[in-house]
């Protein structure tokens, strides 16, 4: 009998095409179900065949939702008539597509990115514990997780919240870097990022690109960019689009800056030569998601052996991977003075500046793309 699968995630980015393709190689039929596909370097692997669901729509709590809601009652019909005869893969987005196993009744395995409703909790979407919500789902969560042939995630942290749901054992199989942005190397001169928006190829770039999501403290590269205006040496970018890009749009119309340029989200095309010209790239994230997420854009800039800058909460898995590889360093968002600090260093000192670039190259050694084949094992393997 001709093995079956299909894989549920809304918006599709390279870590999750490293998963598809290896149970392409496994099973005879893959179904991948999105509503975006994103590739940064790896293609999906021709075999799988795309179901089209809603895309995820993150403008703001409403459009998410909604979003969610939709894809889940998308992918829950196309199983129930469809994919009658696949096993099921399933990703953390949408969120409520972990409820799949009480409705479908066959193989399913889930792989948490995000875990909710922890997080409608920490981001105070619903005000405390007893909330019928949050109450309604943990207890919707303990019922289908008992039914999971498997389920894994990405940090420890989030393997011991899971652990409120069910009491059997949660692998962690840590990001990955995108195999083909390792040591990217262009000429400055040769930079098509620089050349479309006219950015200088002698400057140092501190670069933030990705989502300018609520909660994220993006506008404190508006802050530093003040705050070193006086270095000409130094260019600051914001590529992204979000809710904080009206913040940030107000604050520089308050008080304009030469130093700073803000982009919307670039091409794939071009995002190879945006990593390359980045001195210094920047992660952010916020208190709801310091202990039950870790934002995948710093595997990436592991892997293009760039210094990192986070700002955000001293305590998160992202600050304690950074600082235990000596990657970089991490900070609070009001630490403005040392983050200035870290990065006229970074500018002045060429063995200091190597010396992060290094650390950074090696970290990317221990996550490699054949993590997706661990991820994807245990729900083949029984």
């Amino acid at each position: 009998m001709a093995k079956k699968i299909v894989l549920v995630n809304q918006h599709t980015a390279y870590l999750f095409i490293d998963i598809a393709n290896a149970f392409a190689n496994e099973y005879d039929e893959v179904v991948l179900m999105a509503g975006i596909i994103h590739p940064l370097g790896t293609e999906l692997d021709p075999r799988i065949k795309v179901h089209k669901i809603a895309p995820y729509d993150k403008k703001n709590t409403v459009t998410r939702v909604l979003s969610w809601a939709l894809g889940f009652l998308q992918s829950l019909i196309a199983l129930q008539f469809r994919y009658r005869t696949h096993e099921v893969y399933l990703s953390s987005n949408p969120p409520f597509a972990s409820f799949l196993p009480l409705l479908v009744r066959r193989k399913c395995s889930l792989l948490v990115f995000d875990l909710y409703p922890d997080f409608l909790l920490t981001s105070g979407t619903v005000s405390n514990a007893n909330h019928f919500l949050y109450k309604g789902w943990q207890a919707l969560n303990r019922r289908a997780f008992q039914k999971m042939h498997s389920i894994a995630t990405i940090t420890q942290t989030m393997a011991g919240r899971i652990g409120q749901y069910t009491d059997r054992d949660v692998p962690v199989v840590p990001l990955w870097i995108d195999g083909s942005l390792r040591s990217i190397q262009i000429p400055s001169s040769d930079n098509e990022f620089f050349k479309a928006h006219g950015l200088s190829p002698e400057k140092f770039y501190i670069i933030y690109s990705g989502n300018l999501g609520k909660g994220h403290s993006v506008e404190t590269v508006v802050d530093l960019a003040r705050a070193l205006e006086h270095r000409s040496e130094l260019g600051f970018v914001i590529a992204g689009e979000g809710f904080k890009q009206a913040v940030i749009e107000e604050k520089l119309a308050a008080h304009p800056l030469n130093n700073i340029t803000v982009l919307p989200y670039q091409d794939r095309a071009i995002f190879r030569h945006l990593l390359a010209g980045t001195a210094v790239g920047v992660v952010t994230i916020d208190e709801p998601s310091a202990l039950v997420s870790i934002p995948s854009k710093v595997f990436n800039l592991f892997a293009a052996a760039k210094p990192v800058l986070c700002i955000g909460p001293k305590q998160s898995d992202l600050a304690q991977l950074v600082h235990e590889h000596g990657a970089g360093k991490s900070f609070e968002p009001h630490q403005l003075d040392e983050m200035c600090t870290y990065l006229l260093q970074l500018l002045e000192q060429d063995d200091v500046y190597a010396q992060y670039s290094d650390a950074s190259l090696k970290t990317s050694q221990g996550y490699l793309p054949e993590n997706a084949n661990r991820l994807a094992a245990f729900h083949y393997l029984d």
